[in-house]
């Protein structure tokens, strides 16, 4: 083989030679390696992420987190256990809008961040503030949303584990449906 380079070098290392090593580098792709029929501009536009479709449901609510960490009798192992069930998992919450926020972004197409105090089975109000984030397209539906207004969304449930206890956030979510405040 290196014989033969030494004799050919001239036309090898010519356009004639390298537009031969193209053709046969490409019938090589072409042959061995695997083909995806999806244009890479179309693959471009698509979610990074796994499609809501092809994520598994979780039932768990934020009470049930709620419980689960207020639960002095299982251990941080347990716990921690419990949340990596669900983490991942596409969960549907409602809550009541505190703020509706976008994050910053270059490009001005940042996430959309709803802060929400989340309603329990019985209706009351949960005392701590929560995260659901939005992809910035949903923005023109998020506009209308206040403070005090009731949502119901689905989302991508994320656990973070800073250094105090394990904080619960949606992201990835879908607005299902809003009440404004005081109407019924």
């Amino acid at each position: 083989m290196i014989s033969f380079i030494k004799k050919n070098k001239e036309w090898l290392f010519s356009g004639v030679g390298v537009v031969i090593l193209v053709f046969l580098f490409s019938l090589f792709r072409l042959i061995f390696l695997p083909s995806t029929n999806t244009p890479m501009t179309e693959r471009a536009n698509e979610p990074s992420g796994p499609k809501a479709s092809q994520i598994s449901r979780s039932p768990v609510t934020l009470e049930d987190i709620h419980q689960v960490l207020g639960d002095k009798s299982l251990t941080k192992l347990q716990r921690d256990e419990f949340l990596n069930k669900h983490k991942g998992r596409l969960v549907k919450w409602n809550g009541i809008v505190d703020s509706v926020n976008q994050s910053f972004s270059g490009s001005g197409t940042g996430d959309i961040v709803i802060v929400y105090r989340p309603i329990s089975q019985g209706g009351e109000s949960l005392p701590d503030f929560y995260t659901a984030s939005f992809p910035h397209t949903s923005k023109e539906e998020l506009v209308q949303l206040s403070e005090g207004d009731t949502v119901e969304f689905e989302g991508i449930l994320e656990i973070s584990f800073p250094t105090t206890s394990p904080s619960p956030s949606i992201r990835n979510s879908v607005l299902l449906r809003y009440q404004k405040k005081g109407s019924q």
